[in-house]
């Protein structure tokens, strides 16, 4: 009888135990890795990190670009960090050839491929004498340059008697060469020529510009030596002195052999556009070594750009001889 019982409860035992098996949820199987690592292929290198199955973050280098192409890149945009940019060809970065607007930094040869034209006028105070000269300049190459220059005349008294005061024609025209041997030295070489009669001489210089710090300068022997080749030595800036010595050229007398002249100065920058200066010279008229001539100048330049100079000169030809004070005036224009 009891064990009657015990089977019949059992039996009633099994459709509650099936039932609860059938509400717990079914495991689902592990997903089966095909590039993992069969029993016995060695074990890639590393902490596993980046593995198949793993997130791997992306740093900002490695971010994809929104302009893959590079076309909405802006080559003036400022640069930050440590970019700094390259020449492929390795080639250094070219240096600034512009003429400086201040006269001080100004070297003593024209850049290469620069024109320069200038118009001087001159006159004395005391009487009517005033002269002209145009004059050229052309730079070959940073060292070497060229020039032509020509006396246009000027009114003052003649030869004649009684002298009678008028225009007269130039007739002085003059070549020349520069080298810029160093920064602060050039040789140059001026050859004038007298048309009628015939009138040649040689000029020899040796312009020196020695700069103190930005604003200062210090200048000498731009015209070191003027020699006489055949009837005298012309000037290309005193169609007056021409015309004395053809006059003593026509009658036989005696023509300066020429000149020696040591002269220096100074040029302060007042400003950018404004330069201040003097000079003052010591010369040997004919090679004589008395009757020595001290002139004396005064300048002022105002640039008003790197290619328009206009300049103001005043002072004694000779400080012995007051009626030599006059003025000069010029202005010069570069392209």
């Amino acid at each position: 009888m009891v064990r009657a019982r015990a089977l019949v409860l059992a039996l009633a035992l099994i459709p509650l135990v099936g039932a609860a098996a059938l509400a717990q949820p079914a495991k689902k199987p592990a997903p089966v890795e095909l590039d993992a690592p069969l029993d016995g292929d060695a074990k890639p290198a590393g902490d596993g990190k980046g593995d198949a199955g793993t997130e791997v973050q992306l740093s900002d280098d490695d971010a994809p670009s929104g302009d893959p192409t590079g076309t909405k890149e802006n080559p003036d945009a400022p640069r930050t960090g440590d970019e700094t940019p390259s020449d492929p060809t390795g080639a250094p970065a070219p240096r600034s050839t512009s003429y400086p607007i201040e006269e001080v930094k100004r070297p003593l040869t024209l850049p290469t491929n620069t024109s320069e034209i200038s118009l001087g006028l001159s006159t004395k105070v005391d009487r009517a004498d005033a002269e002209g000269a145009l004059r050229a300049r052309y730079g070959i190459t940073k060292q070497a340059q060229v020039g032509l220059a020509y006396n246009i005349g000027g009114v003052f008294a003649d030869g004649s008697t009684p002298p009678k005061t008028k225009f007269n024609t130039g007739k002085t025209i003059a070549v020349e060469g520069t080298f810029l041997v160093e920064d602060w030295l050039a040789a140059r070489i001026r050859v004038p020529m007298y048309m009628q009669p015939f009138a040649i001489g040689l000029e020899l210089g040796a312009p020196m510009k020695f700069h103190i710090g930005d604003r200062l300068a210090i200048v000498a022997l731009d015209d070191l030596v003027s020699i006489k080749l055949h009837a005298f030595a012309p000037s290309i800036d005193n169609e007056h002195a021409n015309q004395l010595e053809v006059l003593a050229y026509d009658i036989n007398s005696h023509t300066s052999n020429g000149t020696l002249a040591f002269r220096g100065g100074v040029l302060f920058q007042q400003s950018p556009k404004l330069v201040i200066g003097g000079t003052l010279a010591m010369t040997f008229p004919d090679f004589k070594g008395t009757g020595q001539i001290y002139p004396m100048f005064g300048l002022l330049q105002y640039s008003m750009s790197r290619r328009l100079d206009l300049g103001l000169r005043l002072g004694f030809d000779s400080l012995a001889t007051a009626n030599t004070f006059g003025l000069h005036a010029a202005i010069a224009f570069r392209i």
